[in-house]
């Protein structure tokens, strides 16, 4: 016989795992700075990526693209 358990939102929380906003922020801090550069509306935030939902709209793909991808896709 199988069980399926169902956590709900909080579990985590309320028995001190470090699954918070910030924790995350704090152990991936580097890569997600430079990632700001991406989200014209994450610039700036005192308090970064707290709106990550709607900056998803004006995440700049072309540039991403350009410096992330690009130079490997051509084989540089």
């Amino acid at each position: 016989m199988r069980r399926l358990f169902i956590v709900g939102n909080g579990f985590d929380m309320w028995h001190f795992l470090p699954t918070s906003y910030m924790d995350f922020y704090k152990s991936n801090k580097e890569m997600l700075d430079k990632l700001d550069l991406y989200f014209s509306g994450i610039t700036g935030s005192t308090t970064p990526w707290a709106d990550f939902e709607n900056n998803l709209g004006t995440y700049d793909w072309g540039s991403f693209f350009d410096y992330y991808v690009l130079p490997h896709w051509n084989g540089q």
